[in-house]
Formats: C-alpha cells, sequence, structure tokens
C-alpha cells in the first residue's frame, strides 16, 4: 500500500512536463495533487483491508446482503433474519459450512440447533428373528419411512364459523421442524411426524 506523500510523487508525473507544470512542494499543483492523493490512499485502504475483510462471511459487514442472497437466507423455513450482524454472519457460516447427513443423530442435532428435542423411529419390514411376537407388522415400503415426535407443537382447533367441513377437529403442527427436515431428509424417504407422548 502506498503512503500518502508516493501518491503526491505518483500523481505528479501524470502531468506533462513544462513551466505550466511547477513540480515544486508549496505550489498549486502540489496542492492539488496532495487532495487527490489522500483520496486514492482512502481508496487503496478500502481495497486492501475492508475489500478483504467483506471476502469472508464471518467478518463482512456491507456484504451481508449479498451473503445472504448466496445462501439462500432467510431461509423458506424460518422465514426470519437474525436481529444482530452477528447473528445473520453465524447464519451465513452456518449454512455454508453444513456439510448434511443422513444419520438419526444428525437430525436429532439439526432439531437441536432450532431449539427442539426431538426423537426418531426407523421403521423396518417384520422379520423372524429380530422382531418378537407383539411387534407391529411393517410392510417392505415402510424401509424409506421413519417417525419424527417432537414434544413442541402448535395446536389448530377447529373453529364453526371458521372452519370448513372436511377440516379436521384438532391438527398438532411444528412447521419449522417439519420444514426443515423434509428440506434435508434424502429425497427417497417420507418422513411422519408425531407431537406429544
Amino acid at each position: 500500500m502506498m503512503s500518502r506523500e508516493q501518491y503526491v510523487r505518483f500523481v505528479k508525473t501524470l502531468f506533462p512536463p513544462g513551466k505550466a507544470w511547477s513540480r515544486s512542494s508549496d505550489g498549486v499543483l502540489h496542492k492539488i495533487c496532495d487532495a487527490m492523493a489522500g483520496e486514492l490512499v482512502r481508496m487503496d485502504t478500502r481495497a486492501s483491508v475492508d475489500f478483504i475483510r467483506e471476502l469472508f462471511p464471518d467478518t463482512a459487514s456491507e456484504s451481508l446482503p449479498d451473503w445472504e442472497r448466496i445462501t439462500g437466507l432467510p431461509d423458506t423455513c424460518t422465514g426470519i433474519l437474525s436481529d444482530t450482524v452477528e447473528g445473520r454472519r453465524a447464519d451465513i457460516v452456518r449454512k455454508l459450512s453444513d456439510v448434511g447427513g443422513q444419520s438419526l443423530p444428525f437430525f436429532i442435532a439439526l432439531a437441536a440447533v432450532f431449539g427442539y428435542t426431538v426423537t426418531i423411529q426407523d421403521k423396518l419390514p417384520f422379520r423372524a428373528g429380530r422382531n418378537r411376537a407383539g411387534d407391529r407388522c411393517y410392510n417392505q415400503l415402510w424401509t424409506f419411512h421413519w417417525i419424527v415426535n417432537s414434544s413442541t407443537f402448535n395446536t389448530t382447533v377447529f373453529r364453526a364459523g371458521s372452519g370448513l367441513a372436511g377440516d379436521r377437529l384438532r391438527t398438532f403442527r411444528n412447521d419449522t421442524i417439519e420444514c426443515v427436515f423434509n428440506q434435508k431428509k434424502p429425497s427417497h424417504t417420507k418422513v411422519h411426524f408425531t407431537y406429544g407422548s
């Protein structure tokens, strides 16, 4: 990075030689070059320091909207951005560093990131030697199904006047968990959600 004095000397070399362009340090040309050098130093500092800081999402501030656009934030599941710059940076870094997974511990940890505790069961077909009398008989199609149980949920109750014929009398949902799990699940699987005990 060049100093202000170096920029003054550099800008003076851009002017043509001759008596009209005095190179003395107390002349008008020197003052003009000094004013231009101040802006060049500021731009040089921004290019070498601020620009490098904006290249990385964990130190960015001006480019946060671009990072959020690139990573698809706000997420369609959460629908909101964090209120703080640090929170927004953390969301971007989390989204970029998410390697995904297909294991049950991965999905349990994913629910914990959003503040929920879940249990997950995968249902395998009934097999002699592994299952016993009294176990449920799941067929081969259940190999690709799994059941997520969450104790945190929203309840919607049917109300006369606002509900329609065919609506359920009561529904239990956790839209955040359902959206996140359906977004991250292996595409060939089906997730079923249960709530409460």
